[in-house]
């Protein structure tokens, strides 16, 4: 049995989806595969680790790797499935060679082995189940994480996401799995777009981001009324490119570039490091062919979005950043 889990990749709403904000995600091409076959033992092997772990001994294990099987063995558990024996193969093009491109492979991780188990283990489970079970394999980080890329790896679908009221699950915490699973979670929304793709092309900087120190400084090194009101501005401005890429209305670089002057600002005013020279650097080209540009995600590295009226202009500005040696993670105006 095959299971494949898409990168994620942030179009609009990062830092404000983390505060109750709207977001809009959108599937990398590239994908994490996933394969299980029957085995004596629980065995997940992992190509990117070259290591195979025996999922009776928890230790030593990469920690999405050890949470999925946790919480799905516990969800299993309610149903009175018993555990069955396999061997679950894990391969990811999420990452080139040992750099990771910023696509979520943890969250990709986390769902592709939940779902691969659920599937292996015969239970019937919608995507919204997937999501929360995700969710609850690994809760602590709720002030610094949306859980986006993990909606984005369920649906696998461009999607307007709005993230759960953090405080009222956590109040639920102690509910039976099976029952905390199967309620409406107070504000989530998870709503796949219906649209054409508009002309974007998925950049990587060559440098990795760290994105929980810069959701952290965002978090704390603003001043609260400056901060509510950039979230504000995010989630309106958000709202507006949901629209306009659900009508298929163009150009879309006046909200775009909009989000990249307001982070721009925050990033002067308050010494975030947002930007990298590599960015810049990329702005120039992308600007030349009459693009626009954002990053995508935390900033501080990973990706940026270059944003084209045309698919005649994507491609020209395509062919230029690979002159100069970027590498184009994924062109969203493909077919």
């Amino acid at each position: 049995m095959r299971v494949e889990v898409p990168g994620k990749i942030y179009i609009a709403g990062e830092y404000g989806v983390v505060h109750g904000g709207h977001a809009i995600l959108a599937p990398s091409a590239r994908k994490m595969i996933f394969t299980i076959r029957e085995a004596t033992s629980p065995m997940i092997h992992s190509m990117k680790y070259a290591q195979t772990f025996n999922m009776e001994a928890s230790q030593g294990m990469p920690r999405p790797i050890h949470k999925a099987y946790a919480i799905t063995t516990k969800y299993l558990a309610t149903k009175n499935i018993p555990v069955k024996g396999f061997y679950l193969t894990i391969d990811s093009q999420l990452d080139s060679g040992n750099q990771k491109l910023g696509l979520g492979s943890s969250a990709a991780t986390t769902v592709g082995i939940i779902k691969s188990l659920l599937k292996y283990h015969n239970v019937v489970f919608d995507e919204i189940t997937l999501y929360k079970l995700a969710v609850l394999s690994d809760i602590k980080d709720t002030k610094k994480t949306s859980y986006g890329d993990v909606a984005l790896c369920v649906v696998n679908a461009w999607l307007l996401y709005k993230k759960f009221d953090v405080t009222w699950l956590k109040r639920r915490l102690n509910m039976p799995i099976d029952q905390l699973v199967s309620c409406a979670w107070k504000d989530l929304l998870i709503q796949p777009m219906q649209s054409q793709t508009p002309n974007i092309l998925v950049i990587n900087t060559m440098k990795r981001a760290h994105s929980k120190p810069l959701v952290e400084r965002f978090n704390k090194g603003i001043p609260l009324k400056v901060r509510d009101q950039a979230i504000q501005n995010i989630n309106d401005l958000s709202v507006r490119l949901y629209h306009k890429i659900q009508h298929n209305e163009q150009p879309l670089c006046e909200e775009i570039e909009a989000l990249d002057q307001l982070y721009a600002d925050l990033a002067q005013d308050y010494l975030l490091s947002f930007y990298t020279d590599a960015m810049t650097k990329i702005r120039i080209i992308v600007k030349q062919y009459g693009g626009c540009m954002k990053f995508s995600g935390a900033g501080g590295g990973d990706n940026v979005l270059g944003v084209f009226d045309s698919h005649d202009a994507l491609i020209r500005a395509k062919e230029a950043l690979h002159e100069k040696g970027y590498m184009i993670v994924d062109d969203l105006g493909s077919d």
